[in-house]
């Protein structure tokens, strides 16, 4: 697994397994053999259909307010598939999500960077991120 992070913090938070923007394809592809990734789960909004293999698919979880365009010629020329998704099923994914976490399988506790009360909520949401991966609002 590879996490493409273009937010320098954000992305050193997956340590030896991340890769900036710029250098995603080369990254992939040294770790494939040259093949490209079997499947890609695309979560930002901008499909990355160059990083995927001959054959591989593109999963689009992230979604933008701006229209995304994508190389067409790649997808057909490579048989590549571009599945959308709506990321969970309330009754089922939320329920191993909390098992996951509740076993200590998933480790988030190094994530939340800041708390904030809920009257700064909207204050928070309208400022450049920075540096916060997760924020905690206190109720």
């Amino acid at each position: 697994m590879l996490v493409v992070e273009p937010d320098p913090d954000r992305r050193a938070l997956a340590g030896s397994t991340s890769a900036d923007p710029a250098s995603a394809v080369t990254a992939v592809r040294a770790l494939t053999d040259g093949r490209g990734a079997d499947v890609v789960v695309e979560c930002a909004g901008a499909p990355a259909v160059s990083l995927c293999r001959v054959g591989g698919t593109v999963v689009l979880v992230g979604v933008s307010p701006e229209p995304a365009t994508f190389p067409t010629m790649d997808v057909v020329l490579g048989e590549k598939r571009v599945v959308g998704s709506v990321s969970h099923r309330w009754d089922t994914d939320l329920t191993a999500a909390v098992a996951l976490l509740h076993s200590g399988h998933v480790r988030v506790d190094h994530l939340p960077t800041r708390t904030v009360a809920l009257a700064e909520v909207a204050t928070v949401l309208a400022a450049p991120p920075g540096n916060v991966v997760k924020t905690i609002v206190a109720v």
